[in-house]
């Protein structure tokens, strides 16, 4: 039998072992469909692993979900040397944290060990410690970690190999063989960041009714009844705006109508609130005329003004003072003008030079106004 160059026992070996699938998986995988990475194994040549990966489509902002990652559809063989120390590394991707001890391997078959499994900064290492015997068929284990959504809504979390030293082994005793992930790295679980949702929560009525001193609280399901001192509610009643304008002044004029030196009486309207009086006198009388020379008017009476606080129903009483009599010529005359007080008489004349002299015009009347009939 010719034997077999150490290169081709590499080759096989490294082939062999890239059978190795790592899977995702959280709540129900998406399907069974399988992904494939290439490796660059150096004296090993190009291989590829296939990995039977599972993952939610999406996952809210802040939540946890499972990535598992399974081996591929067929068994791999130990093919021209034993084997050992089977190392396969992920990546644990951006926008997300690995949940501490959520790591796990179960599963598996023909791996003459058990699988142990370790996270170290922001990779997840697999390791079969073997050995598995040359020409030996092997299952490899489901690798299953928990990932916690660190990023914002919109982000994609993928899940890859490490690129460096993504699969590593010892084969025929003592040779170490180096797998490197070829570029661009295959995404294997592809899980979409949400926003949060958001929930409302509307408690149940409540109904709160006092008597006396026992107060029962009745909400939802549950039912509290507090007895206490007496507890007075005092609600306010609804607030109302009301505008109220100035009030409206209006006058109305009321003069005595009898002739002057007659008093007559009248009653203040509804809404009065004062009352003002403005009184003037009656005119002094003419001169009298001597030798037919021309008279000369008297003087004005006197006024007066006043305003006084006022109630509807009240009586008032006025007079208009009456004019003084005129002047005549010689004697004076006995009538004096009538008013609120009376005028003075005329005057007497003189008689100059034969001619009887003419008289002064009587005083005017005083006018007035008081509170009451009289």
């Amino acid at each position: 039998m010719k034997r077999r160059s150490l290169r081709s026992i590499l080759l096989a070996t490294a082939a062999a072992a890239s059978g190795l699938v790592v899977a995702t998986t959280m709540s129900s995988p998406a399907s069974a469909a399988t992904a494939s990475q290439g490796l660059d194994c150096g004296v090993g040549g190009s291989q590829t692993a296939v990995v039977t990966p599972a993952a939610p489509a999406t996952v809210e902002t802040g939540g946890t979900f499972q990535v598992t990652l399974g081996p591929g559809p067929t068994p791999s063989k130990a093919d021209g040397a034993e084997i050992k120390n089977l190392v396969t590394t992920f990546n644990v991707p951006s926008g997300a944290s690995i949940v501490a001890g959520s790591a796990s391997a179960t599963g598996g078959s023909g791996l003459n060990s058990t699988p142990t499994v370790a996270i170290s900064g922001t990779t997840v290492k697999l390791t079969v410690p073997g050995p598995i015997a040359s020409g030996a068929t092997f299952v490899n284990p489901t690798l299953k970690f928990n990932l916690t959504a660190t990023g914002g809504a919109g982000g994609t979390i993928k899940t890859t190999f490490k690129q460096a030293g993504a699969y590593t082994l010892t084969a025929a005793g003592s040779f170490n063989v180096t797998c490197n992930a070829t570029t661009p790295l295959t995404t294997l679980t592809s899980t979409t960041i949400q926003a949060a949702a958001t929930t409302t929560t509307t408690a149940a009525p409540t109904t709160t009714t006092t008597t006396g001193a026992t107060t029962t609280t009745t909400g939802g399901a549950t039912t509290t009844t507090t007895t206490a001192a007496p507890t007075t509610t005092t609600t306010a009643g609804p607030t109302t705006t009301t505008t109220t304008a100035p009030p409206t002044i209006t006058t109305q004029t009321w003069s005595p109508g009898t002739a002057c030196g007659v008093a007559q009486s009248t009653t203040a309207p509804a809404n009065t609130i004062s009352v003002s009086i403005t009184a003037v006198g009656g005119k002094g009388g003419k001169s009298g005329s001597q030798a037919s020379s021309a008279k000369r008017d008297g003087g004005s009476g006197g006024q007066a003004f006043g305003t006084f606080a006022a109630s509807p129903g009240q009586t008032y009483t006025g007079v208009v003072g009456c004019n003084g009599a005129d002047g005549q010529n010689g004697a004076a005359t006995s009538t004096s003008a009538a008013g609120y007080a009376y005028g003075g008489n005329t005057g007497n004349g003189s008689i100059v030079i034969g001619q009887t002299g003419a008289g002064g015009g009587g005083g005017g009347a005083a006018s007035g106004a008081c509170l009451g009939a009289d």
